[in-house]
């Protein structure tokens, strides 16, 4: 039973750490592209894997999703956006 705990432990732990890694490695990726759409679907990735441990930092990514979303007038970008912001209202229970 203990090994299972630990294996359990281990595991988490790998994941948890991994992430902050994952987007590294994305920022660098947005900060290359001039493509804004492509920006967009890299933010919601960003807001993906933050919420996972930060959910503040998820908000920040959602924010600049949105608002580059808004500044496209691209309506599938925005509400992916905006649910993404809903989302962190709803978890934070505003």
């Amino acid at each position: 039973m203990k090994w299972i705990v630990l294996f359990f432990c281990m595991v988490n732990a790998t994941i948890v750490l991994a992430q902050p890694s994952r987007v590294d490695s994305l920022l660098r990726v947005i900060n290359k592209t001039g493509n804004d759409p492509e920006k967009t679907k890299l933010l919601h990735k960003l807001v993906s894997i933050t919420w996972d441990y930060d959910f503040d930092k998820a908000h920040a990514f959602a924010q600049q999703e949105y608002d580059l979303a808004k500044k496209m007038g691209d309506p599938e970008a925005e509400t992916i956006a905006l649910t993404d912001l809903g989302m962190y209202n709803y978890f934070v229970g505003e």
